[in-house]
């Protein structure tokens, strides 16, 4: 049995399927440049929407392209995201800058051009090469917060309004309790290291199934606290 390479020029392909295959493989590029003309004409950076099987899309990122447009805030969705920017940009609450809000405090940073349009390449950069399909939550609350998007500690912060106009409390710990959002919040370390935790912190978490997650409660919560009866009893609570 004799093998023979394959070697193939332009020439020996039809002309037609030719131009099929390019456009093909440049589909989604042509789309996505499209799109992005169409969003930069109307001012408007949520209109359309790509179906290219699992739609690869970033409600933040979205707003944030809009934002440095136009410089509106239309709801209060956009305006917990406004406080996402800001407190990815600053450690202190407006307050403690001396800046009357949220929105001046960007304004500062804004107005350099320069430095306006490196925001605005590094969020159109990163939303091109997005790399996951963001799902709605199914909380009682309005938060710019999506199921399997990746955000930082201050961004979720921002996000629930723990962090705001007003305040920028110290967060040392893992839980905290949202009383006017009737929830708790905590930050998991999945993969823990003796020298970088102590004994007393090295807790049990980890993903029973798909919809289950077991939790280790904080070694100074007692069963018989209020905080342990909130956890325990959630459910019945509506918590």
């Amino acid at each position: 049995m004799h093998s023979k390479s394959f070697q193939a020029t332009k020439n020996d392909f039809d002309k037609d399927a030719l131009v099929i295959f390019l456009f093909v493989a440049h589909l989604k590029e042509i789309l996505t440049h499209a799109l992005e003309t169409f969003r930069h004409i109307l001012m408007d950076f949520n209109f359309g929407e790509l179906l290219l099987g699992a739609g690869h899309y970033s409600i933040v990122l979205s707003f944030y392209l809009r934002y440095l447009e136009d410089g509106e805030v239309r709801n209060q969705e956009e305006q917990a995201m406004l406080n996402m920017l800001y407190y990815t940009i600053y450690r202190k609450s407006p307050e403690k800058l001396e800046v009357a809000s949220i929105a001046e405090g960007l304004h500062e940073v804004l107005r350099i051009s320069e430095m306006k349009k490196e925001i605005q390449a590094i969020f159109t950069y990163n939303y091109r090469h997005l790399e996951l399909v963001e799902k709605s939550h199914d909380l009682s609350f309005t938060t710019p917060l999506r199921v399997h998007s990746s955000y930082s500690t201050d961004q979720v912060l921002a996000a629930l309004g723990y962090y705001n106009e007003e305040r920028r409390p110290e967060f040392r710990e893992g839980a905290i309790h949202l009383k006017d959002k009737n929830a708790d919040v905590f930050f998991i370390t999945l993969k823990k290291s003796d020298k970088d935790f102590s004994p007393s912190t090295m807790y049990d978490d980890y993903a029973m199934n798909e919809w289950l997650f077991h939790w280790q409660s904080q070694s100074r919560t007692s069963v018989t606290s209020e905080t342990a009866k909130r956890y325990i009893h959630h459910r019945e609570r509506n918590h």
